[in-house]
Order: structure tokens, then C-alpha cells, then sequence
């Protein structure tokens, strides 16, 4: 057992490493001959990097793991051995890069599944919350991103906990607007690219990072157009598809720059970026510095160079350092060091150093993507029927399965002490299918849909006798993917449909502490699901099926760790802003309303509550996070729509997976593609007051164009006629209600190549009479009705063009 957060790690190695390690080994004595279960607590990264490889003394390599719990610290059931007295070993080594394992127990066969950290007891929770709600803040230290891709700078605000804003093109026009910002950073200003009032902000104090800026998009600053030329660009049109010019590598040398440290000269700058060659500025900037060398064609300039103009300090890159962590994280060491020289002791990195741990080790038991190939096999305990992988075959890595009579699969193990099951149906495809309890007792508990996905419904049976029975209609439409959870409490079996309980059986439930084997199962029909979970009835957020880091929770784990989303958008930070600090304490701002009490996780563990706010909570920390800090709510539901649809629906069928970008086709995010209205809805109806957020980009083609990027509130859940429409079109932004056009402005949203890696922040507050609409913090609309604004069904939707959907978040009353 490892202690003080330290844990046995694989590195991102690259396979033939891998081949070539050796393995671990732990030895210890027995007194006695004895039969034990190994039992190994591991966190995964993703899909391909789940398993390691053991072994004993004289036994073959096994492989354990290749289970789909993720970024979650789990224990992962290993073989059974028998094993004789006297001195013993047994051995890890490395199979995929990228895992961590930091205890290793031997527990007698048939003893319960640890969970947790053993070793480690859990707070209580107290009775009475410290309450760290205090009133609006506003920071004193901000930094402004902006130009036409500021995304690149964003995840590293976020990840450092440094108090930022996106700057529009229009605002960076305006000194008055600029100076508010203690930092500023700017890549490649094309559209409208007058620098008067940058060269203004410098002057008068302000610190300027500027990138990827060309001298010919350059207008109002002789200053700052002198300050580089563009060199190494192709002469010969490289690219006649897109009929553009692309420049040729290039190459960084350290020269000894700690900004640079760890850059390898023979490794080419990501991503073909043009190189500007900065000029010699020492005669008009002071304490002028050179950092670095960049190289290509025969040609040398530095990498980035430093220095005073005016009260000002500027840092100008050689080429578009910020602008690649749209894709990656190659280099944020460099943007950290250089964020971090630029505030200096203005302001302490909130978030610096915090880890991805999610503090979550006893919330979750098993969990089954059916992400493998079909030669690896279902890998459960097949109890009638014929249950096949469907891998690349379409549908793509689901579980299909068939049977004349009932069939179940059984999750593999000695069973749980008593868990929620959840999966999600295909309904179309699926017929009397769902999830079970098998009891001690040899009775069953199961939830099915049945007639055709419209009803739900519990049965507990032993053998021919049923001991209870319930079962409920559900609301339209019945079609696409639905999830189903089934848990037992106080004498009660609850059953929840797309996250909300729609069934109540009263019943024998037994004593928490049993152990309970748990399943799919089918009655003489045929289904296809995907998405099991297993966890702890008791680690659901309260009143929901859902536990923290499930897609429909407070707060969804993101689905990949590569590209600007992960540390941005998907990460945890991105709705918990830091605000102001001292020595002391650090006030932070949770960015969407709440309507009941928040508590408020720091390192796992409750910090304490924050009352309800209709637009925005501000509460304040006696300690910075070392490890996560997160706020849970039962009325706020995270999607991040990695898994399949569920809880949303779209009766055109359009909105799937699909690729954003036509040049890069390894980035996929749920989209439709159309020139008729299609809509992604919400399942349920809401009431006010609630919120919906979405995070919303154009899928891009061979343009950047676009902007049909739009919401419905109040809707029929079928088509626009109904409810609040919010439409963004032709550079303006239009609100109907019940068809009839109520508002119109002009709205500075995003256009040409701005739209090509942005994803755009919308936020709808709802009230009985009051409708709010924001992107990317600012208020664009505050409109109010004299008509109750009733019950309805929120959504997203596009027209004419191809809209994506990164994440969405709603939030209600959890009436």
C-alpha cells in the first residue's frame, strides 16, 4: 500500500518500450498454505490504456483489467491462488502505457470486494455545513484573451486558476475596454486588425503576449507592424484543395532559455504554423531580450522576444505557440512559464498544480463500454441466450443479444453490496430487455421496458411466485436510446427512465451490507444495449440515479484527454472561476444558477454549502485544491454526450457523431448536418425558473461560415411553433415566442476563421416572465414577457448549416 497520494505509474511510453520493461516485484511470507483472491486498486486512462499484466513465480502472464471505469480509481479483480507456505512473490509489468496502481490486496476467496482506500477512513458528513456563500465579487486581476483563435490560450488559464475573459474584436478596438485587463494576449487579429489601442494598452501598462500575428493584417500600430516579417513561407502553392499557402518546419533550439527547457531541436513545431522573423527592437523597447532560436530553410530568428515599451511589457512568439493547444498539450509547459513570468506577484495561480484524481475511489463497482473487439469476448458470466459483441460492425461496440426464453448476463464476481445498475437500450431494436437483482435468497428482482419501450416495469419472482410487481407508461416519444437504473432502498425497489424515478415497488429489501450479484437480462426476445454501470446506491447524488462523474450527474468526466476540450470545456474548473485570493482564502464563482443548496467538494472532501442564486453563487475557500473541487447539486445535470444519446433525443434521426473538421478527421462530436430545422431536445419538460448551457461550434468543411447556432425554451418537443426561439442569423440574434418575432440585435458573435476552433459558451436563464441570454459571459438579450412563460421542452438546433455539441448543461428546481 502507497501512502500520501503516491501511486505506481506506467509513463506514456511508446510500445516497444513497453516490450522491453521488466517486471515489478512484491515479495512476502506465509505462515500457512492459503487460498487467496488478488485484489489490485488501479486508474485507467482511457480505452487503450486499461490493463497490466501479473504473474506469480511459475504461472503464466494474465491480463487484469481491460475494464471501462476510467479516470476513476476502482479495485480490479485478479486470478485466485493457491498458494503454499513460506516465502511468495508475485509480479505486475507493464502492458499499456499510461496506468497507476497504488494498493495490492490478497483477500480470501468469496470475501467482499474492497472499496475505497483501505487504510483510510471517510469523514462524516456533518449535520450542519459550514456555509461559504458570500456576495458578488469581482476580480481584481484579470487577464483577456482574444483574436482568432484565443482558444489556444483558454486551457491554460483554466488549468492555472487565473481569472480570464474572451475579448471580442470590437473590444479590442477600444483602449476603455482593454485596460480593465492586467494581461492580454493576442493571436493573429485578422478582421477589422486596427492596433491602435493595443499599442495604447501597452504603453500604458498593460502586458502584452502577442502571437501569430502577421505583419499585413496589421493597421494603426507602425510599432507592432515593425516588430517581425514573415519568412519561410512556401513559395509553391502546397495545398490546391484550399488554394492557400503553407510554410515549411521549423525548428526550435533552447539556446538555454528556461522558457523553451525540454524543446528538442530535431522535433519540427506542431502543426506547419508560419514562423515570423522578429526583428532587432532594442532600440525602441527597453530591457530588451531575446529567448530562444527558431530555424528553418537556412533561416534563423529568435523564438520569442521580451522587453518595456512605455510602462508595458511585451512577449512576442515566433509563431502560434498558444494557437496549438487547440490540439494538444505540447506546449503548455512553455504557456505555463510564460503565464506565470507575465502576472508575476499579481496573482497566484489558484489551480496550479492541481491533479486529475477524482477523489471518487469507493463510487464505483463495474462499468462495461463494450469497447473491444469481438475476439475478446463479452468477458460475463452468459446465463441462457446468445449475448455477441457487434465491435466495428453496425450498430458499432454495442452488446446485441437473443433469446427464445429468459437469459441473463451476469456481471462477473462475488456480487456487491447493494448497487444501482443502470444501461441504456436501443428501444427500437430492443423488446422485454433491462436489468437485474439476483438476491440471496435465489429470488430476482427485474426492471424491463416492455410493449415496445412504453412501459417500465418491476418484478420480483421466486421461481413461479412474484413477491411484488409494478409497473408505469411512459411518456413520449418512445424511440432512440434510454437509460434505465434500478437500485432498492428502506423497503422500496425505485426505478428511474432517462434520469428521472418513474417506479415504485414496495418489497423485502435486504440489509445494505448484503452482497447482490447484478445483470442484463432478456425474456425471450432480442436487444441491444450498451453503457452498464454499477455503483453504490448511497453514492447517487440525492433524489437522482446518477453519481457524481456519470453523464447526467452534477459534473461528467470528460470522454478524451487530448485537444483544448479536456482542459477547457470538459474540465472541472471551467464553470468554478477563481475570482479574488489572499493568503488566506480563495473566492470562487459558479457560473450557472442554482435553485436549491450546493455543497461544495474540496480534495474530496465537503468544504461546506452555498446557498441558492438565480444567476450566479460566489463562495469562498479557507484552501486552495490539491487535488479537485467540484459542486454538487441534484437539480444540475452535465452532459458531455460521449456515451449514447440518452436523456435527449432527435426525431430526424440527424444528430449523431460526426467529424468537425474536414482536414482532420480524428475529432468527433455529436452533430447534425442539414438545411431543414433539426433539433436535439431534452427529454423532460421544465418548468421555471431553470438554465440550459451549451457549448456549440460549427462543424467545419472547406469554409469558415455559419453562425446557425440555436436554442428553443419551452418547446413541444416536435417543432418550432411552441415555446422561446432563439436564433442566430446573419450576424444578429432574434427571439421569438410562439412564432411571433419579439426581439432582434446585433450581436458580436464569431465569424471566418474565429468559428474554426471556438466553442461558443450560450447560457438561457428562465424565469416565469424573464428570459436571459448570454454568450460567453455576456448578456445579449434581457427579455421580458408579460405571459407566464409555461412548461416545455428545451433543445438545440441548426438549419442551415452543420452544428456540434461538446456539452450541455441544464439546471432546474429538481421539481
Amino acid at each position: 500500500m502507497l501512502g500520501n497520494g503516491k501511486a505506481l505509474a506506467v509513463p506514456n511510453i511508446d510500445k516497444e518500450s513497453l516490450s522491453a520493461a521488466g517486471s515489478l516485484a512484491y515479495t512476502f511470507n506465509l505462515s500457512e498454505s492459503r487460498s487467496l483472491r488478488v485484489w489490485l486498486r488501479c486508474w485507467w486512462q482511457d480505452g487503450c490504456s486499461n490493463s497490466i499484466f501479473f504473474h506469480t513465480d511459475k504461472g503464466p502472464k494474465q491480463i487484469l483489467g481491460n475494464d471501462s471505469i476510467y479516470n476513476n480509481w476502482h479495485w480490479v479483480r485478479g486470478p485466485n491462488l493457491k498458494l503454499k507456505s513460506g516465502k511468495q512473490s508475485i509480479y505486475l509489468r507493464p502492458r499499456e502505457a499510461n496506468v497507476r496502481i497504488d494498493q495490492i490486496l490478497l483477500l480470501p476467496d468469496g470475501h467482499k470486494p474492497p472499496t475505497g482506500a483501505v487504510g483510510h477512513s471517510t469523514e462524516p458528513v456533518a449535520h450542519s455545513l459550514p456555509n461559504l456563500t458570500i456576495s458578488k465579487k469581482e476580480p481584481k486581476f484579470l487577464v483577456g484573451i482574444g483574436g482568432d483563435y484565443q482558444n489556444g490560450w483558454e486551457p491554460t488559464l483554466v488549468q492555472l486558476g487565473i481569472p480570464y475573459r474572451r475579448v471580442t474584436d470590437a473590444d479590442l478596438g477600444s483602449f476603455d475596454k482593454l485596460k480593465k485587463f492586467s494581461v492580454l494576449c493576442v493571436t493573429s487579429f485578422r478582421h477589422g486588425a486596427d492596433y491602435r489601442a493595443i499599442e495604447k494598452y501597452l504603453m500604458e501598462g498593460g502586458t502584452l503576449i502577442l502571437e501569430y500575428h502577421s505583419p499585413k493584417h496589421i493597421k494603426g500600430s507602425d510599432f507592432i507592424k515593425s516588430l517581425s516579417k514573415e519568412v519561410n513561407l512556401s513559395t509553391k502553392d502546397s495545398d490546391k484543395r484550399r488554394n492557400r499557402l503553407i510554410s515549411r518546419p521549423t525548428y526550435i533550439d533552447p539556446q538555454g532559455s528556461p522558457f523553451f527547457e525540454g524543446f528538442d531541436v530535431k522535433k519540427p513545431v506542431r502543426h506547419k504554423l508560419a514562423t515570423l522573423n522578429l526583428q532587432d527592437k532594442s532600440s525602441t523597447l527597453t530591457d530588451f531580450k531575446t529567448h530562444g532560436l527558431a530555424l528553418s530553410v537556412g533561416k534563423t530568428a529568435p523564438a520569442m522576444i521580451t522587453g518595456m515599451r512605455g510602462k508595458g511589457k511585451l512577449y512576442l512568439f515566433c509563431t502560434g505557440f498558444g494557437f496549438s493547444g487547440i490540439r494538444d498539450d505540447h506546449y503548455q509547459p512553455l504557456l505555463t512559464r510564460v503565464m506565470i513570468d507575465a502576472i508575476g506577484k499579481r496573482w497566484q495561480p489558484a489551480y496550479k498544480g492541481l491533479n486529475w484524481s477524482s477523489a471518487q475511489s469507493p463510487q464505483i463497482y463495474f462499468h462495461d463500454d463494450f469497447m473491444r473487439p469481438k475476439s475478446e469476448g463479452v468477458g460475463w458470466d452468459i446465463q441462457g441466450g446468445t449475448w455477441k459483441l457487434t465491435s466495428g460492425t453496425s450498430p458499432k461496440f454495442i452488446l446485441r443479444a437473443e433469446a427464445t426464453e429468459t437469459a441473463r448476463l451476469q456481471i462477473p464476481g462475488d456480487g456487491h453490496e447493494m448497487p444501482r445498475i443502470s444501461v441504456s437500450l436501443q428501444t427500437e431494436l430492443s423488446k422485454n430487455a433491462g436489468v437485474y437483482l439476483a438476491l440471496p435468497d435465489s429470488s430476482f428482482v427485474d426492471c424491463l421496458l416492455v410493449e415496445n419501450g412504453t412501459v417500465l416495469s418491476i418484478t420480483h419472482r421466486k421461481g413461479e411466485t412474484i413477491l411484488a410487481s409494478g409497473n408505469v407508461k411512459l411518456s413520449e416519444p418512445h424511440k432512440g436510446w434510454r437509460r434505465i437504473s434500478l437500485y432498492g432502498k428502506n423497503g422500496t425497489w425505485l426505478a428511474f427512465v432517462d434520469g428521472r424515478k418513474c417506479l415504485e415497488v414496495k418489497g423485502d429489501v435486504p440489509d445494505p451490507e448484503t452482497l447482490i450479484s447484478s445483470g442484463l437480462v432478456l425474456n425471450g426476445s432480442h436487444a441491444f444495449f450498451d453503457d452498464v454501470d454499477l455503483r453504490p446506491y448511497d453514492a447517487l447524488i440525492s433524489g437522482t440515479d446518477r453519481g457524481h462523474g456519470e453523464e447526467g450527474s452534477s459534473r461528467s468526466f470528460p470522454p478524451l484527454r487530448k485537444g483544448l476540450e479536456f482542459r477547457s470545456i470538459y474540465s472541472p474548473l471551467f464553470e468554478i472561476r477563481p475570482v479574488l485570493q489572499n493568503d488566506a482564502s480563495l473566492t470562487c464563482q459558479y457560473t450557472m444558477p442554482t435553485y436549491s443548496p450546493s455543497t461544495v467538494y474540496v480534495d474530496g472532501t465537503i468544504a461546506g454549502s452555498v446557498d441558492p442564486n438565480p444567476l450566479t453563487a460566489y463562495f469562498q475557500l479557507k484552501q486552495k485544491p490539491t487535488q479537485s473541487l467540484a459542486v454538487i447539486n441534484p437539480g444540475i445535470r452535465d452532459y458531455l454526450f460521449a456515451q449514447q444519446l440518452v436523456d435527449w433525443y432527435a426525431i430526424d434521426g440527424k444528430w449523431r457523431r460526426k467529424n468537425r473538421w474536414s482536414c482532420d478527421k480524428n475529432w468527433f462530436w455529436i452533430g447534425a448536418q442539414t438545411q431543414e430545422p433539426s433539433i436535439l431536445w431534452y427529454r423532460h419538460s421544465l418548468s421555471p425558473p431553470y438554465a440550459v448551457r451549451f457549448a456549440a461550434a460549427e462543424g467545419m468543411g472547406n469554409s469558415e461560415k455559419g453562425n446557425d447556432l440555436n436554442m428553443v425554451i419551452g418547446g413541444n418537443g416536435t417543432d418550432l411553433k411552441k415555446g422561446i426561439v432563439i436564433r442566430t442569423i446573419d450576424g444578429a440574434l432574434q427571439l421569438t415566442q410562439d412564432s411571433v418575432l419579439k426581439k432582434t440585435i446585433r450581436a458580436p458573435l464569431y465569424q471566418g476563421w474565429k468559428l474554426h476552433h471556438i466553442w461558443i459558451d450560450y447560457k438561457v436563464i428562465v424565469e416565469e416572465k424573464r428570459v436571459r441570454v448570454y454568450c460567453d459571459d455576456r448578456l445579449l438579450i434581457d427579455y421580458r414577457t408579460t405571459e407566464t412563460i409555461g412548461i416545455g421542452q428545451p433543445g438545440f438546433w441548426t438549419q442551415q448549416g452543420f452544428a456540434q455539441l461538446a456539452r450541455a448543461t441544464v439546471v432546474t428546481a429538481g421539481k
